[in-house]
């Protein structure tokens, strides 16, 4: 239900965004913010439904987890999380999403404006339309869904924009790499290179927590930076003996270096410069028994 509403309203974003109508203007406006937030939240419920109730409601979660008999609201109460909490679960627990929380925060203030003060503006349409293509249409590939069925018949159109925004994001990388160069240069302006090796030794070091860290050269300053990945397990299955193991990995969701301050956000900046790649940590016995999770436990 919520893929199907979210390609609704990704084709009539597509069919609206250039019009010159103010009114099909401000629906546009509204379908691309409905279609990220419904779509992410699709992506969600493929991992766990239960995990779209807003928290502390218990209604939400019997309707959401098919205990609506238990429930004593009608669904059209239900309480979820929020459009961007949805697209953050989506990018950190599905493999390929692509949610840049600043692309995802646009697009729910395009669709605000438009729905709470009629207001729109065409620029940010024509900028927002491709942004929410490439989300949507990354949620597609991860779910494994047929893009082709999906798009109908705008696939050619979905390829020029993703290529379109693809192209609008190698500009961005670009241009932090030429103002991280420029920190360099100022930083070690006049120094002779055994100074100037003291200086950005002196600067490396700083780490930003996460799932996990993985130290990476700068592509600036060639120092040492960090990959901050999120990690999730794939599961390997029993061995003749009876233990189930499972394959650790870590997906980068951004890099960061304290010598130059160049930060890359996202899949899509990562993968300018081939750091978005999975890579595997470990494999790992399950030791204990697995335990049948209690989805009311935590509300």
């Amino acid at each position: 239900m919520l893929l199907g509403s979210a390609r609704d309203n990704a084709l009539r974003a597509l069919s609206l965004y250039v019009s010159d109508n103010r009114l099909e203007l401000l629906q546009a406006a509204v379908a691309i913010g409905a279609a990220v937030e419904q779509a992410a939240k699709a992506c969600v419920a493929s991992i766990e439904p239960a995990l779209l109730a807003e928290k502390g409601q218990v209604d939400s979660v019997l309707w959401l987890t098919g205990h609506k008999t238990l429930a004593k609201t009608p669904p059209t109460e239900v309480r979820t999380i929020t459009g961007l909490e949805a697209a953050q679960i989506a990018r950190e627990r599905k493999l390929g999403v692509v949610a840049p929380r600043d692309e995802v925060l646009r697009a729910m203030n395009v669709r605000n404006s438009a729905t709470h003060m009629a207001l729109v503006d065409q620029v940010e349409l024509r900028t927002g339309v491709p942004a929410m293509v490439r989300i949507v249409d990354s949620i597609v590939r991860a779910m494994e869904e047929d893009r082709a069925k999906f798009w109908v018949d705008r696939l050619d159109v979905v390829d020029e924009l993703i290529t379109q925004r693809l192209a609008e994001v190698s500009q961005v990388v670009s241009a932090k790499m030429a103002v991280a160069k420029q920190r360099i240069d100022h930083l070690t302006r006049g120094l002779g290179s055994g100074t100037k090796a003291l200086i950005l030794a002196a600067r490396a070091g700083k780490r930003v927590f996460s799932d996990h860290e993985e130290p990476r050269p700068c592509p600036v300053c060639g120092q040492e930076g960090w990959l901050i990945c999120g990690t999730y397990d794939e599961d390997l299955g029993m061995d003749p003996d009876g233990r189930r193991w499972f394959r650790k990995w870590a997906e980068p969701v951004s890099f960061d270096c304290s010598v130059c301050e160049l930060t890359l956000d996202g899949f899509e900046e990562l993968a300018v410069l081939r750091l978005d790649d999975a890579f595997e940590l470990d494999v790992e016995e399950d030791e204990e028994e697995p335990e049948v999770p209690d989805r009311l436990g935590e509300y």
